[in-house]
């Protein structure tokens, strides 16, 4: 626990960092709906390149984790944030590509996934937050 409350503000940042990029992601596919082949085009050149402007960003917060933890032993939050990274710069947008040609499973479990792993990183950092229960 002391190792989270010493690095709460970098576990926070790594939250709504997840949380803002795939925002990002999913707004450039809401904003490039339609029917037909060209809608579906435009939707997944969207997709692409909001994944490409978020990559190094994605990889700078991947090194950051890396460097706060780097045998991702010290916190149980370190694997669930690798996850969500993981799926952020590969799964997630590969899944919205899927979404746009017809396939809504895959995005329907990297979401659930991805939902399940923020609620338990979300849970522990509030656990953190409370501090020791006397």
């Amino acid at each position: 626990m002391a190792f989270d409350r010493e690095n709460l503000r970098v576990h926070l940042e790594l939250l709504a960092m997840t949380e803002e990029a795939r925002k990002e992601l999913d707004d450039a596919l809401a904003k490039n709906q339609g029917e037909g082949p060209k809608a579906r085009a435009a939707a997944i050149r969207a997709i692409q390149k909001v994944q490409k402007a978020q990559e190094k960003r994605l990889e700078v917060f991947r090194e950051r984790l890396a460097k706060t933890d780097p045998e991702g032993d010290r916190s149980p939050t370190t694997p669930w944030h690798q996850m969500n990274l993981q799926f952020l710069l590969d799964e997630y947008p590969a899944s919205l590509v899927g979404l746009v040609s017809g396939d809504e499973e895959p995005i329907m479990e990297v979401r659930s996934e991805m939902d399940r792993y923020q609620a338990k990183i979300q849970a522990w950092l509030d656990t953190i937050r409370r501090g020791p229960q006397n």
